[in-house]
């Protein structure tokens, strides 16, 4: 990766995440194969697997539930609002460029 760009920094953050995650599957397996011989052990497992996925699922609830409480609020809307457009900017301004008349775009670059 050193040679494609990257900073020290960057690959010593991407090896300890790859790190990190290879031992969470191995934690996963390693619990999955300690209950494997106990009775209702396949249930137990798909038990384990709905209730991270609900987890999962209320966390993404809970951030959308908050973001579109923020967009009803009167002061919170006007912020985002006056954000997404500050974000989308450039990106407007550069698609209003692009349809005009190419002498158009010479008279202004001369100003």
């Amino acid at each position: 990766m050193r040679e494609e760009g990257f900073t020290a920094e960057a690959v010593k953050e991407c090896a300890q995440f790859a790190h990190d995650t290879e031992l969470a599957k191995i934690r996963k397996g390693g619990l999955r194969w300690l209950m494997w011989g106990k009775p209702n052990s396949n249930l137990l497992i798909k038990a384990f697997d709905h209730l991270k996925m609900v987890v999962q699922f209320r966390k993404i609830m809970r951030h959308w539930l908050i973001f579109s409480n923020n967009r009803v609020q009167w002061v919170k809307a006007d912020m985002m609002e006056a954000f997404s457009k500050w974000r989308q900017g450039d990106v407007q301004v550069a698609v209003n460029l692009e349809r005009q008349p190419l002498e158009y775009l010479r008279r202004k670059n001369i100003k």
